[in-house]
Order: C-alpha cells, then structure tokens, then sequence
C-alpha cells in the first residue's frame, strides 16, 4: 500500500507544474517500482503467503486527494510532509519485521530493504 501511495504521490509532483524535484521524484518512483516488483517476486514464487492490494485503501487514497487540491509551495510543502511520515512509518515497520518477523524470507527481504528506506528517509527530511 505504500508503494502505491509512494508512486502515485510521485507522479503527481512530477506532473506538478512548477514542482521543484521533477528528477528527485522520478527516481524515488522507480526505487519503489522495484521494492514492489521484490515484494510482488516473493509473493508470486509462494515465498510468502499473503494477498497484495490492487488498489488504495480509502486512508491512503485521501492522503492523495489532499495532494491534488494543492499547488505551487502548498503541493511542496504537503509533498515533503508526506515523504517524511511515509518513510518513517516504512522505517519503523521494516526495522521490527527484520528483527522479529515470522517468515524468514520476508524478514531477510525486509532486512535488506531497510537501508534503502533509511536513506530514502534522508533525502525526505532534507527536501523540507
């Protein structure tokens, strides 16, 4: 779920005319296209049962009407609050599956992803 909101919110700011991180935003969507195509692997090679979304919960779906009604510094401004409260809640979630999560592939996955999240979390706090 929050690779999509993560992709979406993406786009949107790349769309964004005037935003101010067109490249930034092109390639945070790319990282995330790919943790998710990782997860997607694990899932489809029956590494790890469970049933991915197709589509937004109604939480996150609002988070990104929030961002379409806004423009200019207001779209920025959201946007970087966004990216720091996404990764720091990805953050936290990887780092307590790496340290005590059930499925031992998950849990490696997540351990190997965590350094890419923490410095996806860096470039978040520095763009606000």
């Amino acid at each position: 779920m929050s690779d999509m909101t993560e992709i979406q919110a993406a786009e949107l700011a790349r769309a964004a005319a005037g935003c101010r991180y067109q490249a930034v935003c092109r390639a945070h969507a790319q990282r995330h296209r790919r943790t998710s195509q990782e997860l997607k692997a694990l899932v489809t090679g029956g590494k790890v049962k469970v049933t991915l979304p197709t589509a937004l919960d109604a939480e996150h779906q609002k988070k990104l009407d929030e961002l379409k009604a806004k423009a200019g510094k207001d779209f920025d401004r959201a946007y970087d609050q966004m990216q720091v409260q996404a990764h720091e809640e990805a953050v936290r979630l990887f780092e307590a599956y790496a340290n005590s999560g059930d499925n031992a592939e998950l849990k490696a996955w997540a351990a190997k992803t965590l350094p890419h999240l923490r410095e996806h979390l860096a470039m978040a706090k520095k763009l606000s």
